[in-house]
């Protein structure tokens, strides 16, 4: 049994093949390895209810997922995902290379992610060539929703926003630049925060 998971920093979609017959689906909180501690990785693994009774069944995991470039995350990953499956080879790549894959049609590709975070690279079939960095949340990721929750929330602050815009905020949201310094030392509540302003987009 084969297990592939494609995750974001918001969701993950986990799916598993019996050859090449898919025999389920379900979807989780995002897994970004750079916010969790292998503790935590293992604490939710053992808490999927639609892994319990087949993961000694699987035999490889194909887990795709943000956060993998840095090396203690990576291996802090592989070491939970090889202690809870015990009998899977466990292949871990970057959430892009996913997209790469189903992107590709035998020809070469620039491929992009636009979602809580942004990236880009382009795709020969076999290697992902980056041209630049992913910088990440807090100063990179642009054009992503932590991108767009930054510039919202910022011009709100300094009251740059038309008025029935500002007027639309304030009556959705509670928000003082007091909430915002005690959020910003705390990483992962802050990018949380950050893409749950973008729902203001959607708002009517």
């Amino acid at each position: 049994m084969i297990l592939i998971v494609e995750s974001g920093s918001t969701k993950a979609d986990w799916v598993l093949l019996d050859g090449v017959s898919i025999t389920s689906s379900f979807n989780t909180k995002g897994w970004n390895p750079l916010f969790l501690t292998s503790e935590q990785m293992m604490l939710r693994l053992k808490s999927y209810r639609e892994l319990k009774a087949i993961f000694t069944k699987i035999t490889e995991v194909n887990f795709y997922t943000p956060g993998c470039s840095s090396a203690s995350s990576f291996d802090n990953l592989e070491s939970s995902l090889k202690s809870f499956f015990v009998n899977a080879n466990v292949i871990i790549k970057t959430d892009l290379y996913a997209a790469a894959r189903a992107a590709y049609n035998g020809k070469s590709l620039f491929v992009s992610i636009l979602g809580t975070g942004s990236n880009t690279a382009f795709y020969d079939g076999e290697t992902l060539n980056f041209l630049k960095p992913s910088l990440g949340y807090i100063i990179g990721d642009e054009g992503s929703g932590a991108s767009l929750g930054r510039l919202l929330l910022r011009s709100y602050l300094y009251k740059n926003l038309p008025n029935d815009l500002y007027t639309a905020f304030t009556k959705k949201y509670s928000i003082s630049i007091e909430m915002v310094f005690k959020i910003s030392v705390q990483r992962r509540s802050s990018k949380s925060v950050l893409i749950f302003l973008c729902s203001f987009f959607g708002y009517s």
